[in-house]
């Protein structure tokens, strides 16, 4: 339960009771084999789905014709239904998975420090100065692929959004972790917030993007009993952040 441990250690157990320790350590391993492939084929399929339908949306966004302004929306509706249904069997897949697939732990600094280098090859001439303040050591109880998906979204919005910086930060409560990002860019009105957590809201539809971002990550936290979070600032811009709960201590 602590997630220290993948198998149960038998070198120390009784004679009458090693063989049945073997036996849950067969059964445990061939259960994480069998997540491990199914959450592998299903990244694979909707990385697969997910690609081309971005191209897309983004070829959509470029046609700027009242005369195919009709057939453009029709196409931007399927597409938008299509990643709504790709993300809806992911989380199902992951809740499924989360609920008996052996503890995974995400090193939260180094996949922001990755995540930041993806997005800092846009070549959009947009320069921003990344603030990462998180202890190199810290880590959560969240699949890694899941957290890459929600802090890609985040940190991309927020680089869309900022005038010039990002900050990205990890607090804890008594019982969990925070991790906020948070821009310089105009931020949101309070009577917005939760509204631009919907599916395919976007309040500013001259900035690219399809607004599924934000629901993404909404489905995927769902699954770890977690939510984003709106945070008014009052020195403008932006700042959202969600928790996971803490694992038990060593």
């Amino acid at each position: 339960r602590k997630g220290r441990l993948k198998i149960l250690p038998t070198d120390k157990l009784p004679a009458e009771v090693a063989p049945l320790a073997d036996e849950m350590n067969n059964l445990i391993s061939a259960q994480h084999k069998e997540i491990e492939k199914a959450l592998h084929m299903s990244g694979n399929l909707a990385h697969g789905l997910k690609t081309p339908l971005a191209a897309i949306s983004a070829l959509c966004y470029k046609i700027d014709s009242p005369e195919y302004s009709k057939e453009v929306g029709s196409i931007s509706q399927y597409i938008h239904d299509m990643h709504l249904l790709i993300e809806r069997q992911l989380a199902i897949a992951r809740s499924q998975a989360a609920g008996i697939s052996v503890a995974h732990f995400t090193m939260v600094a180094k996949e922001v420090q990755n995540v930041i280098k993806t997005l800092n090859k846009i070549n959009d001439g947009k320069d921003i100065d990344w603030n990462v303040e998180i202890d190199d050591t810290l880590r959560i109880k969240i699949q890694s692929n899941d957290f890459a998906e929600i802090m890609g979204n985040l940190l991309d919005n927020a680089r869309k959004w900022a005038v010039s910086k990002v900050i990205v930060v990890a607090s804890e409560t008594g019982t969990h972790y925070r991790i906020f990002v948070c821009d310089d860019g105009p931020g949101i009105e309070c009577h917005n917030h939760l509204q631009v957590f919907e599916r395919g809201i976007r309040l500013d539809e001259k900035t690219p993007g399809t607004g599924l971002g934000l629901s993404i990550c909404q489905a995927i936290l769902q699954t770890y009993h977690s939510t984003l979070k709106v945070v008014k600032k009052d020195t403008g811009g932006l700042s959202i952040y969600f928790e996971i709960p803490k694992f038990a201590k060593e």
